[in-house]
């Protein structure tokens, strides 16, 4: 039988809420969508199932606590259509092992372990057996942190805040785990304080994530824009390829070739192609009518005619020589 009590005067939060044990899909199905969103349950092994839900709101704010075997919920495109998306999940593992998976990533989270994820996109958790989480959920208006591209992402790692926010979330759930155990009887305002205090910190952690994201876009940006100035300057270098490029701005090639993905070409064909059109340019211009376009090949890192006529083909469909007399042809 659930625990009630009445909400505080100004009705901004709520007493706790826990669900009786859960024997079947059916019914975890049922609780985990009124506690969260609109979600698919199913097993992902055999044996018994049991699984326990108990939660607090504040506010838009609603932190739940999961006792639960081995399961794995679904929010898929169907269900999304059917309601809540526009929320964002915090979740802190607290025992156990869990796999998260949305937006092409997948995460493992072990104890200790903090990761957000989107009401608004599909998504999967797999839950192993014998594992507690505590899952703080709210609304994008309440963070004045960029909601996009949270999904999947694990939080306040790498020097980030994790080492204050998880003891913190810990402490909110053995909270709401005591006071369920004590028959719901708890100092709500307490709890409020707490959960606001919680989400605080959490803001704080996306905008770090935030910050951590545009840094890194803008030092690909930066990266990006010195490689294609060293291409733009060494062009006629027949030695320009993307192994001496990669090594001129001291990393591998495989990063190379990451940094030009922007481009939509690999960083060679990028190189070919550059070379090929200021080759053109010189071919169609009067000034250098009198120069053999072999030496002009030459000169933009084609050493051999018969290579650089095959590639000046293949991109503008006509060969040098055709390329020139189409220049000095009547008009």
């Amino acid at each position: 039988m659930q625990k009630t009590e009445p909400a505080n005067r100004a009705g901004t939060h709520r007493a706790i809420t826990g669900t009786p044990i859960t024997r079947t899909f059916v019914e975890w199905q049922r609780a985990s969508s009124q506690a969260f969103v609109p979600l698919h349950a199913h097993a992902t092994r055999g044996g018994d199932f049991s699984g326990k839900l108990t939660s607090f709101q504040h506010a838009a704010v609603s932190a739940i606590r999961i006792d639960a075997s081995a399961h794995a919920v679904e929010r898929t495109p169907e269900l999304i259509s059917a309601g809540g998306g526009g929320m964002l999940k915090f979740t802190l593992q607290e025992a156990g092992r869990s796999y998260l998976i949305q937006g092409g990533r997948e995460l493992e989270l072990t104890p200790g372990r903090l990761a957000v994820y989107d009401t608004s996109e599909p998504y999967t958790m797999v839950v192993d057996d014998d594992s507690s989480m505590l899952i703080v959920m709210l609304p994008y208006a309440r963070l004045s942190a960029p909601a996009r591209n949270l999904t999947a992402v694990a939080l306040g790692e790498n020097g980030g805040m994790s080492d204050v926010v998880a003891p913190l979330l810990a402490g909110l759930s053995r909270r709401i785990a005591q006071q369920d155990a004590a028959g719901g009887r708890q100092d709500a305002a307490g709890l409020a304080a707490l959960c606001a205090h919680s989400v605080g910190l959490l803001d704080a952690m996306c905008r770090d994530q935030a910050e951590r994201d545009l840094g890194s876009e803008a030092i690909a940006d930066s990266a990006l824009a010195a490689v294609r100035a060293t291409i733009e300057a060494k062009l006629r270098d027949p030695s320009l390829t993307p192994a001496t490029l990669a090594q001129a701005h001291f990393m591998s090639v495989r990063q190379l070739y990451t940094i030009f993905e922007p481009m939509g070409v690999p960083v060679a064909t990028w190189i070919r192609t550059r070379r090929l059109e200021e080759a053109r340019k010189e071919i169609q211009d009067p000034a250098h009518a009198s120069v053999p376009v072999s030496h002009i090949g030459a000169r933009w890192g084609f050493p051999e005619a018969a290579h650089f006529s095959r590639a000046f083909k293949t991109e503008f469909g006509q060969t040098p020589t055709q390329a020139r007399q189409k220049m000095r042809a009547p008009r």
